[in-house]
């Protein structure tokens, strides 16, 4: 996909420690807002490694990549939980490289990815409280499902879903 100077390409491999970066990073104000640690939430994405993100590829999720200007910028995973569902994960964009777009090309790559798998509804679980990111997924067409319970998560979080 080509955007203008910008490209959104897939990760591999050999992307694994600049996704494990921009993962990082993308949710450390996230992180810093909600008070999340590697204590109270381990599985938060800013506590990410590189080992997580290799077993990730692994496991079938695919990563892509923005990239600006020649500048890795953000990233988003779309994992296939089912033949029908695919489920968004760790979409984020650096804090300096927001408000350009950036979110939304990297949604609806994912999104095209998923109608290619031919999943038939795509989901996304945020926190429940992040109301500015529920209000942004709602723009693309995203409502919320449910409560999902997840074992070592500190907050309530909302799963949201819409069809593709």
């Amino acid at each position: 996909m080509r955007i203008k100077n910008s490209d959104i390409r897939r990760g591999n491999f050999s992307d694994a420690s600049m996704l494990n970066f921009l993962i990082r990073q993308c949710f450390l104000d996230v992180a810093r807002r909600f008070g999340l640690t590697p204590e109270n939430w381990p599985e938060h994405p800013s506590n990410a490694t590189v080992e997580n993100v290799q077993k990730d590829l692994s496991n079938g999720i695919s990563f892509f990549i923005k990239i600006d200007r020649g500048i890795p910028s953000g990233c988003i995973g779309l994992e296939q939980a089912s033949e029908d569902v695919c489920h968004v994960v760790r979409l984020g964009v650096l804090a300096g490289r927001r408000r350009r777009g950036f979110g939304t090309e990297l949604l609806r790559a994912a999104l095209m990815e998923a109608k290619q798998l031919g999943a038939k509804q795509v989901t996304a679980t945020i926190i429940a409280e992040d109301t500015d990111l529920k209000k942004w997924y709602e723009k693309f067409g995203f409502r919320e499902i449910d409560t999902p319970d997840v074992n070592n998560s500190p907050f309530r979080l909302t799963r949201m879903e819409m069809p593709v």
